[in-house]
């Protein structure tokens, strides 16, 4: 039987002769659009307009097609961006929120000048402190300044917003705050060479700026942290006699060790459970279910950022997970002093600091049971962990082959917990 979408089912996409009506969501289905602030009080108000044009569209593309449950009727989705952002601003101060949207702006319009980024840059940051402050009319109407100056502007931020400019207020906006990065203009000097020769230039957000633009494919914590780290020596180089040679030793240190360190995320196959078994040994105070939902949803980052191309795949592997860490495991920081440590002491270094575990062997199957195995001891040595895993996984090929699986499972999992609990030393 067809799929039959509840949305499409409601809507009249063509009047009687066939033809197609140019405003499906018109008139009294209006009200479907008018659901989404009733069950979002607390998003602000360009997102809703955005996401109602998004519904709209939606539903006009999905229900014109054949496969429409494939198509995800409705397909428009709740961006939770402007959560995370108000979090930063709220946890982390506009100091940190401003740096970090300087950064991100010079991967993304990195032909425009530092005066024109650092301006936008303010003018982004004041923004989302009004609409995080709950002032939408404010918060729309800077909003829509910032992109009609972007939009004015294009010889000086980027050529590939223009279709965007062309678009309806709303639409724009969105489309703008969405659209890919300029190119990295090819007569940019290495910036080693930039600032060793002039030992003077010692303005923090200008080698922001100038090591954002010239590396599109960091993520903005990591580029912060960069940016630390290259604070943190300069303040060591002012206490030394020659200081701008040891200035020049900085600057190519840094940039050395970042090139260095450079990896991208990479997920083989639909299930990785290293991720459970790093998070669970270090949370185990954290539900299973909680536990569950954070792996599964890092093991999608992992899907969607290897689509990516090779250069933005570790900003989105760092961005996407970074996100993820700090919205899903709020609820774990009343229970777990480390978690309450990533979550607020750094906002460049919550990433490396969740996942600083070392990398473990992977494997694939009944991932609750794992999780409840390792929350009974997470201090596990490697030797007993392996152990464990070498059962786990024998489990799992004599279980799969068989044809009642859950029986089996049942049956062979009990004894993996007693099994388990000798290796550790744990009573019954």
């Amino acid at each position: 039987m067809p799929y039959a979408c509840p949305l499409c089912s409601q809507l009249k996409l063509s009047n009687s002769n066939g033809v197609a009506n140019p405003n499906p969501m018109g008139s009294k289905h209006l009200c479907q659009r008018g659901r989404i602030p009733n069950t979002l009080p607390f998003v602000y108000a360009p997102t809703i307009l955005a996401l109602s044009i998004d519904y709209e569209h939606a539903v006009e593309t999905c229900c014109a097609r054949t496969d429409i449950g494939a198509c995800h009727c409705p397909k428009g989705r709740i961006d939770k961006i402007h959560t995370y952002n108000c979090r930063i601003l709220k946890t982390f101060g506009e100091r940190i929120f401003k740096a970090d949207t300087l950064a991100s702006i010079s991967q993304k319009y990195p032909k425009a000048p530092f005066a024109e980024i650092c301006k936008t840059a303010e003018d982004i940051s004041d923004e989302h402190k009004e609409c995080c402050d709950g002032d939408m009319v404010e918060c729309m109407d800077d909003r829509t300044q910032i992109v009609e100056h972007i939009c004015s502007n294009q010889e000086v931020f980027s050529s590939k917003i223009r279709e965007c400019c062309e678009k309806p207020l709303v639409e724009k906006c969105q489309c703008v705050v969405q659209a890919e990065f300029h190119d990295k203009p090819t007569d940019l000097p290495p910036i080693a060479e930039k600032y060793i020769q002039d030992p003077d230039v010692f303005h923090l957000y200008l080698f922001l700026y100038d090591y954002s633009r010239r590396h599109q494919g960091f993520s903005t914590p990591m580029l912060l942290r960069i940016a630390k780290q290259y604070e943190d020596l300069l303040e060591k180089c002012c206490k030394t006699e020659d200081s701008s040679q040891c200035y020049g030793k900085v600057v190519g240190s840094t940039i050395h060790s970042h090139n260095r360190k450079k990896t991208v995320f990479r997920y083989v196959g639909s299930c990785d459970f290293r991720v459970l078994i790093r998070y669970t040994k270090k949370m185990p105070q954290v539900s299973t279910e909680t536990m569950l939902e954070v792996g599964k949803k890092i093991i999608l980052a992992g899907v969607k950022c290897c689509q990516e191309p090779e250069n933005r795949r570790i900003a989105c592997a760092e961005g996407y997970v970074s996100r993820l860490l700090f919205l899903s495991l709020q609820k774990a920081v009343s229970v777990n002093d480390q978690v309450a440590h990533c979550c607020s002491a750094s906002y460049a270094n919550r990433r490396p600091c969740f996942t600083k575990w070392p990398v473990l062997i992977m494997f694939c199957s009944h991932s609750r049971l794992l999780v409840n195995l390792i929350k009974c001891k997470p201090s596990m040595t490697d030797e007993q962990l392996g152990k464990i895993i070498a059962g786990f996984i024998e489990m799992v090929d004599k279980c799969c082959k068989k044809e009642d699986h859950d029986a089996c499972f049942g049956e062979e999992g009990a004894n993996l917990i007693v099994e388990s609990r000798a290796t550790l030393g744990i009573e019954v």
